[in-house]
């Protein structure tokens, strides 16, 4: 869930870069035509996609270092656990192999009677 919170984040700053680009060069083409009242409006909307993008980067960042978190804890906690219930099996793996040594040397001897 959360590397995909951190894909759409990044999608989304990703896109807010591209209009921001957009804005910039709407912005050139109306100083280039001489329209000041076009020029103040781009200024404005290039603040806005400024903002926009910091806040995605701000955003893809934080998850980004909460994933990061996350990944440590699945580390030092399920790891550690893991390690513990593959060490428990193979105890009592070993445990239930010696109770079938000893049923087969209680068996032995009825065994050699049968011949």
């Amino acid at each position: 869930a959360v590397v995909s919170t951190q894909s759409g984040h990044y999608g989304r700053g990703e896109s807010a870069q591209s209009t921001l680009a957009k804005k910039r060069e709407a912005k050139n083409r109306a100083q280039a035509q001489g329209k000041a009242e076009k020029v103040a409006q781009c200024e404005a909307d290039i603040q806005f996609w400024e903002n926009k993008v910091n806040r995605c980067q701000e955003d893809f960042e934080l998850i980004s270092k909460n994933l990061k978190e996350e990944v440590k804890m699945f580390e030092a906690v399920w790891v550690n656990e893991i390690k513990n219930m593959i060490t428990s099996y193979f105890l009592n793996l070993v445990d239930t192999h010696k109770e079938v040594v000893n049923h087969w040397k209680e068996f032995l001897p009825e065994a050699k009677t049968i011949n």
